[in-house]
């Protein structure tokens, strides 16, 4: 039994989808897709959305632990490859979600846009968070910062 391979495309398919409707998913994806060809008349879909993911996902998320009878920790954790995926693409869903005046596949095509260019929301939001945990002195002795 082989396993399908998904693609971008697919896993951002699965993200969407409600009730499951996937064909419907794929219908909003492709008029989103054609929206950012005509914005970007320059650049391929594929190539934009790849620069989306990476931008919008973190390397690290900070969890935090409960001692005993004292305050509660954060501490950084790094990410694997496949949760760095998972959590890129939850950010630029859930920014898409911030913004309500538009049908969902403008919404999806100015997210991605937006994502690519560094100015989204779930860029901002991955850069203070950064920014949170290089200011404190106390991540400052993890062997990855």
């Amino acid at each position: 039994m082989a396993l399908k391979k998904l693609t971008i495309q697919n896993k951002l398919a699965n993200y969407i989808m409600q009730d499951g409707k996937k064909q419907t998913s794929e219908k909003l994806l492709l008029k989103s897709y054609k929206l950012i060809q005509k914005a970007q008349k320059k650049k391929f879909f594929k190539e934009i959305f790849k620069l989306a993911i990476v931008n919008s996902s973190p390397f690290f998320y900070i969890k935090q632990i409960q001692r005993k009878k004292k305050k509660a920790l954060e501490f950084p954790f790094l990410l694997k490859n496949s949760l760095k995926f998972h959590y890129g693409i939850k950010a630029i869903i859930l920014s898409m979600n911030i913004k309500s005046t538009f049908s969902f596949y403008k919404k999806c095509s100015l997210e991605i846009i937006n994502s690519a260019k560094l100015i989204s929301e779930g860029v901002k939001k991955k850069k203070e968070t950064y920014k949170t945990a290089f200011l404190t002195k106390r991540y400052a002795n993890y062997r990855w910062f």
